[in-house]
C-alpha cells in the first residue's frame, strides 16, 4: 500500500473525508496578479497628461496640488498629508505606575550556533 503524502511530507489532510477535500475552493484563482489591480493602472496613469486639467499637467502633478489644496481647508486631509510626510505621531502611554521597575539582565556564557 502506497502512502500519499502532502507537500509538507506528512499525511495530514490527505483522507478523502478531510474538510479541505469536502468543500470547494472559495477563491480558485487566488489573488489577482499585480498587473490587473486598480493600483497598477493608477501607477501607469501618473505620468500621463490629465485630460481634466486646464493647465495640461500630468496626473501626478494635478493630484499633488489637489491634495495640498485640500490640506489647507480640511483637517483630516491635513492630518493625512502630515502623517505621510513626517510619519505618525506615537500615542502616549496611558496610566500610571507607582511601583519600582527592576530590569534584570542575565548573561549566558555559552555560545549559540
Amino acid at each position: 500500500m502506497k502512502l500519499e503524502l502532502n507537500r509538507n511530507g506528512n499525511r495530514r489532510g490527505m483522507h478523502s473525508n478531510s474538510q479541505k477535500n469536502l468543500r470547494p475552493n472559495a477563491n480558485p484563482n487566488g489573488r489577482p496578479t499585480k498587473e490587473f489591480t486598480i493600483t497598477a493602472r493608477q501607477r501607469e496613469m501618473l505620468p500621463e497628461i490629465c485630460p481634466y486639467d486646464p493647465q495640461g499637467r500630468t496626473w501626478r502633478d494635478a493630484l499633488a496640488e489637489a491634495q495640498m489644496r485640500q490640506a489647507l481647508v480640511k483637517a483630516d486631509a491635513h492630518r493625512d498629508l502630515r502623517e505621510r510626510l513626517e510619519g505618525r505621531v506615537p500615542q502616549p502611554l496611558v496610566g500610571e505606575h507607582t511601583g519600582t521597575i527592576i530590569l534584570r539582565v542575565i548573561y549566558d556564557d555559552h555560545k549559540r550556533s
